[in-house]
Formats: structure tokens, C-alpha cells, sequence
């Protein structure tokens, strides 16, 4: 699987592609082996390695591209509507993937913040705003006209008109800030590929690093959630799930248990599970009107420009 910056300069700009890039190629190359590496010094089964193989990168700005390989072979593919099953699939694969980095954080403080410091937020920042600004009112106005279309003159009318308006983006940066743990960062759907036997999946990889961050692990475990209406009916059956393998692998990990406690989790769940929120409203929407949401912010850029 080849991915590499657009040809379209325009659309090169106007996604920021080369930044996004560097960020995935980082994460490859300097942060996956670190992590991989205090894995492979532990004995265990279940080992996380839900992971693509890298082949290859090219990183300069311009003509970048990364190679991956073609599980395809290996008879994994994407599901475009995640109900249950895939759900807690890949809620286990984050928390073994987040507790690689718990782990590292106890074991070598120093080689974390090493490594943290190869990621760079790709788009909760205010020096982003301009650049999201008309996305992001577009993306509000679609959230508000399905709710008052699908709930008329209900109190979530109320609500949705008071979430999605231009200062969310700050709480959103400000969500990003709390440096807990390393991030998949872009948590829809289409970035997980499954293989099944007798169509019951029964193995994950996720793709598609290009927003990898640090921050608090809610933010990747409520997008999961909040993107997927079947895992909302059992929202607090999953968070349990989640942080229930999340302790187990910290055990085998050989990391203080009290790292990051279940109280702890559920705050953070508290304090920024509207983030989940946040980005369905963006992984819908990029789903159902790719063409139209291309333009907007092309044109964005055009006029920065």
C-alpha cells in the first residue's frame, strides 16, 4: 500500500499533507520501534502487533510517500458500519497499543519524552484555526440541521446548538494538552482493517497515522465510541471492556498498576469525552460529503493564499 503527498499542489496546501505526513513517517520510524522494543523485552501472549509492516518512507516535503504492506494477501479488509464485535476488537487494540507507552512512560521516563517529541499535533492547535475555521462551521451546521431534522423541538436541539459552535475548537486544543499517552489520533472506521473467520472478526490493524498525538487515551477510545451509533447503547459497558484490558496489559507490562487507575480513566472520561463527539461530527461528514468538504477547504487555503 502506497500513500504519498498529493501531486495537486493546491490540494498538497491546502491539506497540509507534507506536515501530515512527517508525522506518520516520525511515528514509523522513531516511535513505533521504542515501543515495540520495551514490548519485546517483556514475556507475554497477545502481544500488540496490530500494526502494519512499514517497507519503506521518503520524507522531503515535497514528493513524500510511505509503504506499507498489503495485508490485503493476508485477507484483511475494511467494514464500513462497526457494530459490537468490531467495536470491542478494536477497543482492545488501543488499550494494548496505549499501554505500551503507560509502560515506557514508568520504565524510562526519559526515552518517552524522547520519542513524544517526534509527534507534533497536526490540528488541535490555535495556530490552526484559520486553516479550520470554515470546516469546521460547516461540519456544526450539518451536526445542527440532522438533530433538529431527526429530534424537532427537543432538548437536544438545545444542546447541539450550544456544542457546536466556534469556541468548541478550543476546547478541543485544549483536550489535546492533557500529554498522557500516545494516540492513534484518527480513530474512524475506515483506519481499522479486519480478518474474520466464519465472518467473525478476529484480528485488527489500524492504519493511517498521519494524526498521531499525545494526549489523554479518551480521546481515541470515545471517537471509536461516539462515531459508531451501535456502541453507543452500551457506552459504559465499553469503557469497562477497554480499561479491563488496559490493566491486564499493564500487569503483563510489568508497570505500577496505579499508573492509570479505572478512577482515573472515568475522569478523564468526565473531562473530555466530548471530543468523541467533536469528531463524529467530522468522520460523518467526511464520509458522506468527501467532494463538497475538499472544496471548502481548498478554497480556504486559496484564500489564505
Amino acid at each position: 500500500m502506497l500513500k504519498r503527498n498529493p501531486r495537486n499542489k493546491t490540494r498538497s496546501l491546502s491539506f497540509r499533507s507534507a506536515e501530515f505526513f512527517k508525522n506518520e513517517i516520525n511515528f514509523y520510524e522513531k516511535v513505533l520501534p521504542e515501543l515495540l522494543q520495551l514490548q519485546n523485552s517483556k514475556e507475554f501472549s497477545g502481544s500488540f502487533d496490530n500494526h502494519v509492516r512499514l517497507c519503506f518512507t521518503h520524507c522531503d516535503g515535497e514528493y513524500d510517500m510511505i509503504c506499507l504492506q498489503d495485508i490485503r494477501t493476508e485477507g484483511f479488509k475494511t467494514k464500513e458500519i462497526i457494530d459490537l464485535e468490531h467495536g470491542k476488537l478494536i477497543l482492545k487494540t488501543l488499550a494494548r497499543f496505549h499501554a505500551l507507552s503507560f509502560a515506557l512512560k514508568d520504565e524510562n521516563p526519559d526515552k518517552y519524552k524522547e520519542i513524544c517529541k517526534e509527534i507534533t499535533e497536526t490540528y488541535y492547535d490555535g495556530k490552526f484555526w484559520s486553516w479550520y475555521k470554515k470546516l469546521w462551521s460547516q461540519i456544526c451546521s450539518v451536526a445542527i440541521n440532522a438533530v433538529e431534522s431527526e429530534y424537532p423541538n427537543s432538548i437536544y436541539v438545545k444542546k447541539i446548538r450550544e456544542f457546536a459552535v466556534p469556541k468548541r475548537f478550543k476546547d478541543l486544543t485544549k483536550a489535546v494538552k492533557d500529554n498522557k499517552v500516545i494516540l492513534h489520533g484518527d480513530c474512524r472506521a475506515s483506519n481499522y482493517m479486519f480478518k474474520y473467520i466464519d465472518d467473525v472478526p478476529v484480528d485488527v490493524k489500524m492504519v493511517d497515522f498521519q494524526q498521531v498525538r499525545c494526549a489523554s487515551p479518551v480521546l481515541d477510545v470515545c471517537s471509536v465510541i461516539y462515531s459508531n451509533v451501535s456502541l453507543l447503547k452500551d457506552y459504559e459497558g465499553l469503557l469497562k471492556y477497554y480499561h479491563g484490558n488496559f490493566a491486564i496489559r499493564i500487569k503483563e507490562l510489568e508497570c505500577d498498576p496505579d499508573v492509570y487507575t479505572f478512577d482515573m480513566f472515568m475522569e478523564d472520561v468526565k473531562n473530555y469525552s466530548f471530543f468523541g463527539l467533536a469528531f463524529s461530527f467530522e468522520a460523518a461528514c467526511t464520509k458522506l460529503t468527501y467532494r463538497d468538504i475538499t472544496d471548502v477547504v481548498c478554497d480556504n487555503v486559496s484564500e489564505l493564499l
